[in-house]
Formats: structure tokens, C-alpha cells, sequence
């Protein structure tokens, strides 16, 4: 497992909060008012129903500083993209059915997506951030955020443990988004070019990036640029890391933070 999580804090004023939540898993990062992230936290295998798995997150001293703006960010595999007309159809999909749904446009088209945490995730949002209550999206609008200014063709695909979110766009319009569970580089490769071929994309002309937990010189990288000439690990230069951490920790690694800050 890469190393990934670190507290450098020493002042506690003008400071962000940014927290991504997924289905059994929990991160948060804080970034300085000089857009360094100055520490990260993770817990996985997450319980989100269980008092005691969600004890641990509640007692986060970090968590109970105060913040000048708090983010959180939705990777929860209960999306769903939907024409105006068919916003109707949400009643009957059963991954929606009894969880907290939201929704925001989706550029270049007349429709929307929409996304869902479970009452148990809304509600340790709630109680953790009830003094200030955070903005909340979800993957989809932070990558159609960051990459609104992008031309041709992008595949982005961002890493977890054994998923990975890959996120499409032509132009400046949506495309696909969707989250895979995988066990290799070789489900990674499979997923992404049946999806180029589903669009009728050539791998050639694919302007590819990664983030995520994945380091650079990793077999999946070296795979996948056998098939992406144009593959690149992501690295966002308006951000920073504490110097005192180790090289191999990556930008790329927290680049989901970072991006979500400009949805903020």
C-alpha cells in the first residue's frame, strides 16, 4: 500500500476541508491558505451503519477544527445520468431507492446527473459539519469542473483501492462516467479500451491521465501507455505538498482534493 497520510498543521486560520466519501471508505484533506495540503487522513473499511466503525471519523480532532470553507466530495457508485424528461424514472431504480439523492447539470446536454449517499453517510455529514454546513458535489461535477477548458478527446481515470472512476468528455461536453471494480492492470486496460470502442474513440487520439493511488513508474502505467501514447500522470502545479514528506509521494495521489477546491 503507498504511503498517503501525514499531518503538518501549525496554524489553524484560513484553512479548507476537503473530504471524499465512498461506499467503505473515508478521506480528508486540509489545504493551507498557500493551496498546500498540509495533512490528509484515510480510513478504510468503513461501516458507515456501525456506531463503532463511524467512532473513529466523529473523534478526529482534525475534523472538529474550523474551517474557512468545507467540501466534500460524493464517489459513491449510486449515480446515474438522466435526460429532463426522464428524471421521473429515479422512482424505479432500486440503487436509488431510500438513499439522499442530488443532482447538478451536465455540461453539453439537456441533462443531469444525479447521485445518492446512503442516510447513514448524510447523516455523519450532518453531525460532523453541523456548525458549518459544507458544499457538497459529486465526482462527476468536480471532473467536468477542472476540465471544462480541455479540447478533443479525455479519458481520466482516478485510482482507489480496487476501483477505478473513469470519467469521459469530448469538447467541453459529458460524455460517460462510471466506476469498475478491478483486480489488475489487465481489468483496467479491458474496461477502458471497451469503453473507446463503445465511442468509437481510437486509443491513439485520447488525450489519457491518472490519478489516484497508483505511483509512476507502477506496471498498470506502463501497460496502459503500450495502448495511450498520450498517457499522463496528472500533477496539478497550483498545489502543493509539505517538503518534509517522502518523493514518492505524489500531487497525483490527492488529486481529487484539489480539483473539488475549485467547486468550492
Amino acid at each position: 500500500m503507498l504511503a498517503r497520510d501525514f499531518n503538518f498543521l501549525q496554524s489553524n486560520e484560513n484553512l479548507h476541508l476537503s473530504v471524499i466519501i465512498m461506499t467503505d471508505s473515508f478521506y480528508y484533506a486540509v489545504i493551507d491558505q498557500n493551496q498546500r495540503l498540509v495533512a490528509h487522513s484515510s480510513f478504510l473499511s468503513v461501516r458507515y451503519s456501525d456506531p463503532t466503525s463511524t467512532g473513529v471519523i466523529l473523534n478526529d480532532a482534525t475534523l472538529k477544527a474550523d474551517y474557512t470553507a468545507i467540501h466534500v466530495i460524493v464517489f459513491n457508485p449510486w449515480q446515474v445520468q438522466l435526460s429532463s424528461q426522464d428524471e421521473g424514472m429515479l422512482a424505479i431504480l432500486p440503487s436509488m431507492y431510500g438513499k439522499e439523492i442530488s443532482k447538478h447539470a451536465l455540461s453539453g446536454s439537456n441533462g443531469a446527473a444525479y447521485y445518492a449517499m446512503t442516510t447513514h453517510q448524510a447523516a455523519l455529514i450532518d453531525y460532523l459539519f453541523q456548525n458549518k454546513p459544507p458544499t457538497i458535489t459529486n465526482v462527476i461535477e468536480v471532473f467536468a469542473n477542472y476540465f471544462r477548458d480541455e479540447s478533443g478527446k479525455l479519458l481520466h481515470v482516478h485510482m482507489d483501492e480496487e476501483v477505478i472512476h473513469v470519467y469521459m468528455q469530448q469538447g467541453q461536453s459529458f460524455v460517460f462516467y462510471n466506476q469498475f471494480s478491478v483486480a489488475g492492470g489487465h481489468d483496467i486496460v479491458y474496461f477502458i479500451l471497451a469503453l473507446c470502442q463503445e465511442n468509437t474513440w481510437s486509443p491513439s487520439e485520447v488525450n489519457m491521465s491518472i490519478s489516484g493511488w497508483i505511483a509512476v513508474d507502477n506496471a498498470i502505467m506502463l501497460l496502459l501507455n503500450t495502448y495511450f501514447p498520450h498517457l499522463k500522470m496528472i500533477e496539478q502545479a497550483t498545489y502543493t505538498l509539505p517538503v518534509e514528506l517522502d518523493a514518492s509521494m505524489r500531487p497525483s495521489f490527492y488529486f481529487a482534493h484539489f480539483a473539488g477546491r475549485s467547486c468550492a
